[in-house]
């Protein structure tokens, strides 16, 4: 009865508040009792989870865990498996970060549920393969509803640990590996999908999986998080050596590999509309932002660092309002704000409300792209002075030996192709002029494959401009 009376309550409110909202179409989710729920704009609730005691026990359901499609047809949720929420009940896990975790898969329109990826029978604490799957950062849908792509990491006794690009097919059931890696490597693992296909850190793939862009980070840079400004997508980088600089974010262009640095704080905006929306305030470091603006820059909200604290700060799909919830000494539970600082609380947790984007945000005035020299003393390719290729036009092989065209800049990867003595080829739109093993490179296309060729070394010039 006290469920029924608090989902009714939270749904009265949605309905009231939302319906006049562009994207009110699609349902909302509220976690209530630690199990998901469904709210429809028209009111109506659908339970959709009975979670056992162990795993309510073990695993506080949160807006993390929660991926709903675009379309509003499904919605991928995960959840501890029985065994390790049992060792975790019986104090055997130690105090660890995360539990491992499984996924699932439910239909709205019919309320099935179907494992997507779990841990297999048998599987026990002790001397077992561990799978941590799809948090919020690391899985994503695709814009048409398609595609489900989430980053699952294996821990295994004896073993190093891997990560995997696991993207999944909702009308054949089947997933494929798209990228497999050492999960002990600084590798961005946050997804994003763009007009173009699908973007985990400075790669960029299709809708088959296929790479058909990848920017090569310079020697001491890590990437961050995808970031979107006017339309045009960028990754956020900084030193692996030194910390990031307060208030300054730097940003490499994901087409052509150019570095830039802007004053403001990595943030993120709801996607339907980044250029209106409330803005949550460097939220990159912890499940709360710093303070919570709106699109002109003036001062709405901003966490507190005593009890009750508050995490889990979700913004509506148009993003006019924002919710978090309170935990701790005189907490009220859920509150919903509006952009004039107007608080509803109500009962429950809002999950997977609308989708955000990484953006960057300056709230001492506009964002200022300018050349970063921060990474100079890496990038710089000294003695090799570029040849004069031109980005979109053509290049010929010189010399009396074939170039090679490598999968990536460096004389360790992978031979896709060889060029020919007196053969032309694509110089792409892409990045140019990175340096490695003492080789100027050229990202350059050649009988359909994309690719690195050497442009000189030392006194030696290997292509010019055709």
């Amino acid at each position: 009865m006290r469920r029924a009376a608090i989902a009714l309550t939270l749904a009265l409110f949605l309905v009231l508040t939302f319906t006049a909202q562009a994207q009110s179409a699609r349902p909302y989710f509220v976690i209530i009792d630690n199990n998901l729920t469904v709210i429809y704009p028209d009111g109506a609730l659908q339970p959709l989870t009975a979670r056992p005691a162990n795993r309510i026990t073990a695993w506080q359901l949160a807006d993390r865990d929660v991926h709903p499609s675009p379309d509003g047809n499904f919605v991928v949720y995960r959840d501890v498996p029985d065994y390790a929420a049992d060792a975790w009940n019986a104090n055997q896990t130690g105090n660890i970060g995360e539990l491992p975790s499984d996924l699932y898969l439910i239909d709205l329109r019919t309320g099935a549920e179907t494992p997507l990826a779990t841990h297999p029978g048998g599987t026990g604490w002790a001397n077992s393969a561990h799978f941590y799957r799809a948090n919020k950062d690391t899985a994503a849908w695709s814009p048409d509803s398609r595609l489900f792509a989430y980053v699952e990491t294996s821990s295994a006794p004896s073993r190093p640990s891997t990560a995997r690009l696991i993207v999944y097919d909702i009308a054949s059931g089947t997933s494929a590996i798209w990228r497999e890696w050492d999960a002990s490597l600084s590798l961005s693992s946050r997804l994003q999908w763009t007009a173009e296909g699908l973007q985990q850190g400075t790669i960029r793939f299709d809708m088959d999986g296929d790479i058909v862009n990848q920017v090569y980070l310079y020697d001491d840079m890590q990437a961050l998080y995808p970031v979107r400004l006017d339309g045009h997508d960028y990754v956020a980088v900084a030193p692996v050596s030194s910390p990031e600089a307060e208030g300054v974010v730097h940003l490499i262009d994901l087409d052509t590999g150019d570095l830039f640095e802007t004053p403001g704080y990595v943030s993120i905006v709801a996607s339907a509309a980044p250029e209106s929306s409330l803005v949550l305030l460097d939220y990159t470091n912890d499940t709360r932002p710093a303070g919570v603006f709106t699109a002109d820059g003036h001062f709405l909200f901003a966490a507190t660092n005593q009890p009750p604290y508050p995490v889990e700060f979700v913004l509506a799909p148009d993003g006019s309002y924002f919710a978090y919830h309170e935990v701790g000494q005189g907490a009220r539970g859920t509150l919903i704000v509006d952009a004039s600082g107007t608080e509803q609380r109500v009962d429950g947790r809002m999950a997977a409300w609308g989708d955000d984007i990484y953006t960057v945000f300056n709230p001492d005035g506009a964002l200022d792209l300018q050349p970063t020299s921060l990474f100079e003393t890496s990038t710089a390719c000294g003695s090799l002075p570029a040849v004069g290729l031109v980005r979109g036009g053509s290049g010929i092989v010189l010399g009396e030996l074939p170039n090679r065209l490598r999968s990536a800049p460096g004389i360790n990867a992978t031979i896709m192709s060889m060029i020919p003595v007196g053969e032309t080829f694509t110089v792409v739109e892409g990045q140019q002029g990175v340096c490695r093993d003492g080789i100027r490179w050229a990202q350059v296309s050649y009988d359909g494959k994309l690719g690195w060729t050497a442009e000189r070394a030392g006194g030696d010039r290997f292509i010019a401009p055709r």
